[in-house]
């Protein structure tokens, strides 16, 4: 199973890239799921994708989340509250335990948000195995889920 995580601060950006990420997927003939951990906007239903809500503090659930699930793409959609360096805590013992699970990350960034959160930047940056600066330009991720 392949796990895509978004992370950052920006939540509109966020969903609307999950929701593309798993179009995207499903017309390639891959199952998908969706896990919406975004605090301000909850993702709208998209068809032919499975859709999961974690409400709040997502490491208490995450790791069971996904070992129930069997789509070949899951894409989660990181709340813009966690910390980049308790999410990616939470993904590394994540992946100590399903060593089967290919994760990516992708750090969503909004210049202008992230200015005013230079910590919370560069720790996006340094840990995320790529970055996407908004406003989303297509090409780019396609470039950067490519591996």
């Amino acid at each position: 199973m392949r796990l895509i995580v978004l992370a950052g601060l920006v939540s509109v950006e966020k969903t609307e890239l999950a929701v593309m990420l798993a179009q995207y997927f499903v017309r390639r003939g891959q199952t998908v799921t969706l896990i919406d951990n975004v605090s301000r906007t909850p993702m709208p239903p998209v068809e032919a994708v499975q859709q999961v809500r974690i409400e709040d503090d997502p490491a208490p659930v995450l790791l069971s989340t996904l070992e129930n699930l069997t789509s070949d793409v899951v894409i989660f959609a990181a709340s813009e509250t966690v910390p980049p360096d308790v999410l990616f805590l939470l993904l590394d013992d994540v992946q100590q335990q399903l060593p089967a699970l290919a994760v990516q990350t992708l750090a969503l960034i909004d210049t202008r948000t992230c200015d005013c959160f230079p910590q919370f930047r560069v720790s996006l940056e340094s840990y995320a195995d790529g970055v996407i600066n908004l406003p989303v330009e297509w090409a780019s991720v396609l470039e950067e889920i490519a591996g």
